[in-house]
C-alpha cells in the first residue's frame, strides 16, 4: 500500500514537472518572438520559475531511487521554496505602482522615469543597446503610434487630451502635456512661439517625424517600464500562489511523516 507522504510526493513531483513543461515552453516562445511585441519582460521571469520547477520536480524524481530520504527531501524542498518565497517577496514591492495621479486635464496618467526602480530601469532601459532593441520590438514594429494617429484622425485637441492612452501611446506617442505644445493631430504637435512651458528635456526631444516622436523621450522609457512592471507584478503574484501550494504540501508531508513516525512507535 503505497504511504501517504509518497503520495505527497508524487503529487508535488507531477504538478512541478508539468507547471515547469508549461512555464519552460512560454519562456522560450516569448524569447522566440517576443520582437512582435511587449512580452519580452516575461522571458526570463518565465526561465526562473522553470528552473524552480525542475529543481523541485528533481528532487521528488530522485527520492525513491537513491539514498535520499523523505526527511532530507523535506529539508532541500523547505529549502528551494523560502529562497524562491525570498526572491518574490523582493520584487513585489519593486513592480508596485508608482504614486502617479492622473491630470485632471487627461483621461489617462503621465508616467514618469524617476518614479520606478532602479532595478526595474537597469533590467530594461539604462543600457543604450538593450532600450534600443525594445524600443524596436515593443513601439515601432507594433505601430502604437501609427494606429494612434489613425484612431485620432477627426478628434479635437479637446478630445484627445480626454483620451484613455495606454502608457506607451502617452509616454512614446506625444510630448508631456507639461511641455503645452499645440495640438494638430495625435503624433504632430507644435511649439508655441516661446517655446516649451517646462525645462525638460522630453520637450527638447520631442519631433513630429514618424519615425522620432518621442522615443528619445524618458516619458518613452517610462511607459514601456509601466507595461513591464504590470506583467512582472502578475508573475510574481502568480508565482507566489505557486510557492504557498508548495509550502501547504511541504506541511501536508510533514505532517504525515510525523504520523507515520507515531505509528512505528506505537508498533
Amino acid at each position: 500500500m503505497v504511504r501517504l507522504n509518497e503520495s505527497i510526493e508524487c503529487l508535488i513531483t507531477f504538478c512541478s514537472t508539468i507547471l515547469f513543461i508549461v512555464s519552460f515552453t512560454l519562456s522560450l516562445y516569448f524569447s522566440l518572438h517576443g520582437g512582435k511585441g511587449c512580452r519580452f519582460s516575461l522571458a526570463n521571469p518565465l526561465l526562473i520559475t522553470s528552473f524552480f520547477l525542475i529543481a523541485v520536480a528533481f528532487l521528488g524524481f530522485c527520492s525513491p531511487f537513491s539514498t535520499i530520504n523523505s526527511i532530507v527531501y523535506l529539508i532541500l524542498l523547505f529549502f528551494s521554496i523560502v529562497s524562491f518565497a525570498i526572491f518574490l517577496v523582493y520584487l513585489i514591492p519593486i513592480t508596485h505602482a508608482p504614486a502617479t495621479k492622473a491630470s485632471p486635464e487627461l483621461g489617462s496618467k503621465e508616467q514618469h522615469l524617476g518614479d520606478y526602480s532602479n532595478f526595474l530601469k537597469n533590467l530594461f532601459v539604462n543600457d543604450e543597446s538593450d532600450w534600443h532593441d525594445i524600443l524596436i520590438s515593443c513601439v515601432i514594429r507594433t505601430q502604437v503610434c501609427t494606429n494612434l494617429a489613425g484612431h485620432s484622425k477627426l478628434q479635437t485637441g479637446a478630445a484627445f487630451y480626454k483620451k484613455n492612452l495606454s502608457p506607451i501611446e502617452s509616454g512614446c506617442c506625444r510630448p508631456p502635456i507639461e511641455c503645452r505644445f499645440d495640438y494638430v493631430n495625435a503624433t504632430f504637435w507644435t511649439a508655441p512661439a516661446s517655446g516649451a512651458a517646462v525645462y525638460d528635456s522630453d520637450c527638447f526631444n520631442w519631433r513630429n517625424e514618424q519615425k522620432t516622436l518621442c522615443y528619445n523621450c524618458d516619458s518613452c522609457k517610462a511607459g514601456v517600464l509601466e507595461y513591464a512592471r504590470k506583467d512582472l507584478r502578475i508573475w510574481a503574484i502568480v508565482n507566489l500562489v505557486l510557492v504557498l501550494f508548495l509550502f501547504s504540501a511541504w506541511l501536508a508531508l510533514l505532517f504525515s511523516l510525523g504520523e507515520e513516525e507515531e505509528t512505528l512507535e506505537l508498533h
